[in-house]
C-alpha cells in the first residue's frame, strides 16, 4: 500500500466514530501515524487514551 493510501485510509478510520470504537487499536495506530506525518489536528493521546 502506498503511503498516501495509508494516510487516506487512516483519515477515513478516524473520521468514523463507529470504526474507532470497533477497532481502537487500529484507530490508535492511525492517530499516531498521522500525527507523525504532521497532522496537527489529530490527537493521538485522545484516540489512544492516557496510556499512549
Amino acid at each position: 500500500m502506498m503511503k498516501d493510501e495509508y494516510e487516506y485510509l487512516c483519515l477515513m478510520v478516524l473520521d468514523n466514530e463507529e470504526t474507532v470504537k470497533a477497532d481502537p487499536e487500529l484507530a490508535c495506530g492511525c492517530a499516531v501515524y498521522l500525527s507523525r506525518q504532521g497532522y496537527d489536528e489529530v490527537d493521538a493521546g485522545g484516540v489512544c487514551g492516557a496510556g499512549a
